[in-house]
């Protein structure tokens, strides 16, 4: 899922994930918190 995404990254730490619907769409969305 990161690689299609475009998320993965071998640098850094992925800090938390969240998922809701924001936008009211039925769908959900997902924020990546990333540090590098």
């Amino acid at each position: 899922m990161t690689l299609k995404a475009n998320i993965s990254d071998e640098v850094g730490w992925t800090t938390g994930v969240s998922i809701i619907d924001i936008n009211n769409d039925g769908l959900n969305d997902f924020f990546v918190g990333i540090t590098n």
